[in-house]
């Protein structure tokens, strides 16, 4: 948490996260708006901030900024209110609603004890006004902090803003995206959960283990404690923990909704030695998401594909994945008309090993970067890519990534590395025939 200073002549340059957030329909002359926006900052705003360890700075009007150590903490602070606000504006007037923009920058400020000053904070509410009410936008600097955290940016490119000689990338959270939750933010609650579980009193475990006698545990030959510790845990966090209880249902439902999209259809070929001879025999597209990632690397500059540097790139292990794709086609002697890949470095790279060359096509570029219309333009591109039959006797291949065909098929292919074959119907459209792992390739070609 950002201390105060305890001289309040001193001024301090430190390296803050600076939130700033505004209500677009307020105005000086706004008494009732303004009453409004202080019971949302007593009921809702300052909770929040609160959990997250960190202070507002200063209300002037209807402009916030808040001072964070940590650019994550800030993100999730602003999801948390905006998500809060839809709540709190329900059957509010649309007239009526307070609805907040926010704006997020890491940057040098300087800080005196009765604010904090500069062009980081400058940035922060030119950032504000560029957000859409009820969304956020952010700087690349917050961007590169958060990448895996925030995965529904869209990348608005380099902008103009007032009093800010350099230009700003921003990337912006639309209120749409920010009503739902990411496998992220999930696996964050679940945590927090465990957390509480872990820390309830003995005696509720205690309590939980009455209903158990001696002789019900001798009569399931289980050993008594063994068979305690579990049920403990189980009645401790069902009985104790509704919140985690909704979570790990929420779990559950996203794991289970995923299972059915991955799910072969009725006529989908499940004998490996049928799956080999309709390679062999020609006439499918296979969809490959690219192989494994290094994930200790991110996409910080998605406006330069051709500067692999800047994206997150093939692992070892993924490179060993695309190379056993290469041995599996020419040992099986499966032969491949296009190979089309996206731009990106990790699906150029995973085409050129598993297959010797590449066509690159933009518009099978990262759809989960892109809003809501251009993605589902590049879906409508993979789909039609998807229904054109090869030449005869041959097989396409098309390498992205997950989203796309998330937007194209309704598949969301997992993990890296996985392929996906699908047979172009005479009428148009397509079937799902087969689903392959990444290690599954060096299985089939044992099948020659």
């Amino acid at each position: 948490m950002a201390g105060r200073l305890a001289d309040p002549q001193r001024v301090e340059r430190r390296l803050v996260t600076v939130l700033a957030a505004g209500c677009p329909r307020l105005m000086g002359s706004d008494k009732e708006g303004l009453v409004l926006l202080k019971a949302h900052l007593r009921k809702l705003i300052d909770l929040k901030i609160k959990e997250h360890h960190d202070r507002i700075v200063k209300v002037t009007g209807s402009g916030i900024p808040i001072e964070f150590a940590s650019p994550v903490e800030a993100v999730r602070c602003a999801v948390q209110v905006q998500r809060g606000m839809v709540d709190r504006n329900a059957g509010t007037p649309a007239d009526k609603r307070i609805t907040f923009r926010v704006g997020i920058n890491l940057g040098d400020v300087l800080v005196a004890a009765k604010g904090i000053y500069g062009d980081g904070v400058d940035v922060a509410a030119r950032l504000e006004g560029l957000a859409e009410p009820g969304g956020l936008c952010i700087s690349r600097t917050v961007r590169d902090q958060v990448h895996d955290k925030l995965p529904y940016l869209e990348n608005r490119g380099e902008q103009s803003v007032n009093s800010i000689a350099q230009l700003v990338r921003v990337f912006a959270l639309s209120l749409k995206a920010i009503a739902t939750p990411s496998a992220i933010e999930w696996r964050h609650e679940l945590i927090k959960c465990r957390r509480r579980v872990i820390g309830r009193p003995l005696a509720l475990a205690e309590a939980a283990r009455k209903p158990l006698s001696n002789e019900a545990v001798k009569n399931l030959r289980l050993n008594r404690r063994q068979f305690l510790k579990p049920a403990t845990a189980a009645i401790t966090f069902f009985v104790a923990n509704a919140p985690c209880r909704l979570v790990f249902s929420l779990g559950a439902l996203a794991r289970a909704s995923t299972a059915m999209a991955q799910k072969k259809e009725p006529g989908g070929i499940r004998d490996r030695q049928t799956l080999v001879h309709a390679l062999q025999s020609g006439g499918q597209v296979i969809y490959f998401r690219h192989a494994e990632t290094d994930q200790s690397q991110s996409d910080s500059d998605r406006l330069n594909l051709a500067n692999c540097a800047t994206q997150r790139n093939l692992s070892d292990k993924g490179r060993a994945q695309a190379r056993a794709i290469n041995e599996a086609f020419s040992e099986l002697g499966i032969n491949v008309s296009k190979v089309l890949s996206s731009p990106y470095c990790r699906c150029v790279e995973t085409a050129k090993l598993a297959f010797g060359r590449v066509t690159i096509v933009q518009d099978l570029e990262f759809a989960i970067a892109k809003n809501e219309a251009e993605a589902k333009r590049l879906g409508a591109v993979l789909r039609k890519l998807l229904e054109t039959p090869p030449l005869s006797g041959t097989n396409n291949i098309v390498v992205a990534h997950s989203a796309n065909l998330k937007e194209a098929a309704g598949i969301w292919p997992q993990p890296e590395g996985v392929a996906y074959i699908f047979q172009p119907r005479q009428n148009g459209g397509f079937t799902v025939v087969a689903r392959v792992g990444p290690e599954e390739w060096s299985e089939l070609a044992r099948l020659k």
